[in-house]
């Protein structure tokens, strides 16, 4: 697998994948960077062809082209004729802000393109969802009614969900005791908004609203088709199971967790208390006090429910590298606690400041002055001891303490973990520790194969599940997505069968959960995300070939994962 970046990863053009020993042709869009000459009044990760930033890059003055492999130790790629063709076409709309504003049309679409699932009425709404639910398929016929296998083997039935080995590879074993794989889906929600705020009343071809300064396209769209939230939600249970899938994931309705027609895992958040750097203080009194009632009235519903998987506590913290969180408490004020706690371990450690001051080649007077100080991390091999050192406690804490509110607020239940990302990967420490404290450990990875997933510092005997991944699609009039498999018809879908493929071949691997329901809003959400890789668009319309592709896996899946052998690492590793 690698990713096809211009200049750096700021221009990503694309990403793919190819099986050992094979030889395939990708083809990738060229994202121009340039200058209309006028604002566009957003600030979109991905951009419109000709505006600065936003994924565009400058293709008149090119000097490299990255091929940027996740996993460069355990193989090696030949590229040959690497070209470019084609002829650029310039969107009249973009060249002057007469012609390109508004680009939101009443349904939440891009104004300046064509698609022909494009909707143009709010007779089209309703057709298609009449179509669309007159196609709708059953589950699964071999899943029973969690999406449990049930031509598989017969083992203990608890009346929950846990996590066991069968015959070499890790699954989730369901209530019933049936082998689990979970297949979910994240973001099942109609929340949406569109901030309709001074100038930006430009983007919208729609009127402003009486009160408030937002849209929530997606919602109208659903309540047209739908006529109600409710039946919204109904829908989504039954298109859920006619496409694949068994799990609703997290950012969901609270609502359909609540249905008890599907499998869910959810998040429980954090408590509201100080942060250290860029990341919550855990030694602070509030986290104590709010680890201590996690649940409240709030999740209760969760406690007895068969339905419910497990948890996760928190998101993508920023733990960052070894030493990161140390460096955060040195820096802060002194009446942070988790400097606090910094300068209590040094205490017991160091007989006084002077020995301290040996160790750490610093020259501070008294603890009180070091504590004062905000300061940088000192570069001596003692100070990045104690640095990591306190970062793998505080750590620690953290996991020790979301362990103990999932298991005292729900002792029948999955501790999930927190959904570490990408650059987890590498971190020694925090995989070490999080296989310690889950029960199953959570990674939100956009990669398009697994056959080399081995997190650095991870036993290779524990269950582990993939929380966030996409193939994306820059379809529908969409300025780009995070993961493209390639411009030409039906590479999503292929890259889709091949990901699933490469999950299900993994002996650690229990879940596989997709990013996200629906495509983020045109112009970008709360922090410019405006992806696309929906399983829908704005306008509640599926991406047909894509879910029938994984209703076509799916159908297999358990069967592929009793059969398919392992991937090889090339050197030989198990």
């Amino acid at each position: 697998a690698f990713m096809v970046c211009l200049e750096s990863s700021a221009c990503n053009l694309g990403s793919a994948c190819v099986p050992p020993g094979a030889t395939k042709a990708f083809t990738f869009r060229l994202r121009h960077a340039g200058d209309p000459g006028f604002d566009p009044l957003f600030k979109g990760r991905r951009m419109p062809d000709g505006f600065p930033g936003g994924g565009n890059g400058n293709t008149a003055a090119v000097a490299s082209i990255q091929f940027i492999i996740p996993f460069p130790v355990y193989f090696k790629v030949r590229l040959r004729n690497l070209r470019v063709h084609g002829e650029r076409v310039v969107n009249p709309a973009v060249q002057s802000a007469e012609a390109f504003f508004p680009l939101v049309d009443d349904f939440g679409q891009y104004v300046h393109s064509d698609w022909p699932t494009k909707v143009r009425t709010q007779d089209e709404l309703q057709q298609r969802h009449q179509a669309e639910a007159a196609a709708l398929r059953e589950s699964v016929p071999t899943w029973n009614r969690w999406g449990g296998w049930t031509a598989g083997p017969q083992l203990r039935a608890t009346g929950f969900f846990r996590a066991e080995k069968y015959a070499g590879k890790w699954y989730l074993v369901d209530p019933d005791g049936r082998l689990f794989f979970s297949r979910g889906v994240n973001g099942l929600s109609a929340g949406a908004y569109w901030l309709n705020d001074g100038e930006r009343a430009k983007l919208f071809r729609r009127p402003r609203p009486a009160s408030g300064n937002v849209f929530n396209f997606y919602k109208d769209n659903i309540l047209a088709k739908h006529g109600s939230a409710a039946a919204w939600n109904e829908f989504q249970l039954r298109r859920l199971q006619s496409w694949g899938f068994n799990t609703i994931a997290n950012w969901s309705e609270p609502a359909l967790y609540q249905a008890q027609k599907m499998p869910y895992a959810l998040n429980l958040p954090l408590p509201k208390c100080p942060k250290v750097g860029n990341i919550i203080d855990v030694y602070a009194d509030e986290f104590a006090a709010g680890m201590a009632d996690l649940f409240g009235d709030k999740f209760a519903y969760t406690r007895e429910d068969p339905y419910c998987i497990g948890f996760f506590v928190g998101n993508e913290l920023k733990f960052g590298s070894a030493t990161h969180i140390g460096e955060q408490a040195l820096a802060a004020k002194a009446e942070q606690p988790a400097k606090r706690e910094l300068l209590r371990q040094l205490q017991a450690k160091y007989a006084d400041m002077a020995a301290c001051n040996a160790a750490w080649e610093t020259n501070f007077g008294s603890w009180d002055e070091w504590l004062a100080a905000e300061q940088p991390a000192p570069t001596a091999a003692a100070a990045q001891t104690d640095l990591a050192q306190f970062s793998r406690a505080f750590a620690e804490r953290f996991l020790r303490m979301s362990r103990e509110a999932v298991k005292r607020g729900a002792p029948n239940h999955l501790y999930l973990g927190s959904r570490l990302m990408s650059p987890d990967y590498f971190r020694e420490y925090i995989n070490e520790l999080s296989a310690q404290y889950c029960d199953v450990v959570s990674y939100n990875m956009y990669l398009l194969h697994f056959d080399h997933f081995r997190p650095r510092g991870l036993p290779r005997d524990i269950p582990v599940m993939i929380t966030e991944n996409s193939v994306g699609t820059e379809e529908r009039g969409l300025f780009g997505t995070l993961v493209c498999a390639g411009a030409m018809p039906g590479d999503r879908e292929t890259a889709l069968r091949e990901l699933f493929t490469s999950v299900l071949r993994h002996p650690q691997l229990v879940g596989l959960h997709h990013f996200v329901f629906k495509d983020q809003t045109l112009v970008g959400r709360w922090d410019g995300e405006n992806y696309g890789f929906g399983l829908v668009d704005v306008t509640d319309t599926p991406y047909q070939e894509f879910v029938d592709v994984n209703r076509a896996v799916a159908e297999t899946m358990y069967d592929m994962r009793r059969t398919l052998p392992r991937a090889k690492f090339p050197d030989g590793a198990d």
